[in-house]
């Protein structure tokens, strides 16, 4: 077997196609980063087949001879690797054309990105990146192109068609190095969250990323289930119209943002089912889960980001408990954890006091109305 090098920064990128194609055929490689390498830099310019006049990365390197150009790259890697007895890269034509259109698809949803690489202005690097895509937004197009196409035909087996598609949108999933990048940016898709689960699930890529730092958005979707209790909505008499609880909302909100896909059942669902149905009521909505698309807290950037981060945090440190806000003085309702125990209002493990909470309790309410 040839040995291989592959010479490229530890971000993603157009690396991380390759390094997966690597792990799904069990083929061994060496990745050669900035971050494992002292000397990468020289190395790099010593290798590479286009220097001095080029120096573009990733360059694989085949028993020491270097090689350029991912797709090419690519492909090449797709016809010596294999998975389950398969070659990657297809042999009959039309499933290589198949492939083909995936990559460049991919391509195109990742072309409008590259001009922000260039913006020098950080706060006008973060706006360019977010119109992107907004709801008129050129990745916008694309996301919408490649999930109706993964719609009408899912793909059945990994190929390095899926492998790049898949590797290109799931940077705009968060955590992603892309600064500026909104975390639900990729919510509205169900079929690319469902290409996600598919991918992520596959048992080389599961084993590669168990252990691996800062790929937490190529990682399996963690799931979880919630309940709506009667106490999970406030009802308006005058409009005759249940609104989910603020502290609910939000609860999501940030199960969400940890890359949890959250899927709610009524109560009135659960409640008189035997365990067989309970089963068949899960698998139902198992199969059919995609993220959500929370918006509630988009109406002021600073305090989305703050939340988040405290949020975050406050999450991780109790171990995901249900979690409700208090508000602090100057706001409606309790201004204490002593205080929202005795309303009743904290069912959780742990409550989180946030500042801007009645802000935010008005935007949650605003877009559920």
């Amino acid at each position: 077997m040839p040995e291989y090098e592959l010479f490229y920064f530890p971000i993603t990128g157009l690396g991380e196609p390759l390094r997966l194609v690597f792990v799904l055929g069990g083929v061994p490689f060496k990745d050669t980063t900035p971050a494992n390498d002292p000397s990468f830099q020289d190395r790099k310019a010593a290798i590479h087949p286009y220097a001095p006049e080029a120096g573009g990365l990733p360059v694989l390197t085949i028993d020491g001879k270097p090689f350029a150009q991912s797709r090419a790259i690519l492909r090449y890697l797709g016809r010596v690797c294999s998975y389950e007895g398969a070659p990657l890269y297809p042999s009959d034509p039309m499933e290589q054309l198949e492939c083909d259109e995936m990559i460049e698809m991919a391509e195109d949803l990742r072309g409008p990105l590259l001009g922000t690489f260039a913006v020098q202005d950080e706060a006008e690097k973060l706006a360019a990146r977010a119109a992107l895509v907004a709801e008129d937004g050129k990745m916008t197009k694309w996301l919408k192109i490649i999930d109706r196409m993964l719609g009408k035909k899912f793909p059945t087996k990994p190929t390095i068609g899926t492998v790049y598609l898949w590797s290109l949108v799931t940077m705009l999933r968060q955590p992603t190095f892309l600064d500026g990048i909104p975390a639900d940016a990729l919510a509205p898709y169900a079929n690319i969250a469902k290409l996600h689960q598919y991918m992520s699930q596959l048992p080389p890529i599961l084993e590669h990323y168990a252990k691996a730092e800062k790929r937490d958005n190529f990682k399996q979707s963690r799931v979880t289930i919630q309940v709506d209790q009667p106490g999970d909505f406030l009802l308006e008499i005058d409009s005759s119209c249940a609104h989910r609880f603020p502290p609910t909302a939000l609860r999501r909100r940030l199960l969400w943002r940890l890359g949890y896909t959250v899927v709610v059942l009524p109560w009135y669902e659960v409640s008189f089912c035997d365990p067989e149905q309970l089963r068949g009521v899960l698998r139902a909505r198992l199969g059919a889960v995609s993220p959500p698309s929370p918006s509630y807290l988009s109406a002021k950037a600073s305090v989305s980001a703050k939340v988040a981060r405290s949020a975050i945090g406050a999450i991780a440190r109790h171990g995901l408990p249900d979690v409700y806000v208090a508000e602090r003085e100057g706001a409606e309702g309790p201004s204490s954890v002593a205080e929202s125990r005795r309303q009743g209002l904290l069912k959780a493990k742990s409550l989180l006091l946030i500042p801007a909470a009645a802000e935010i309790a008005k935007a949650a309410k605003k877009a559920v109305q």
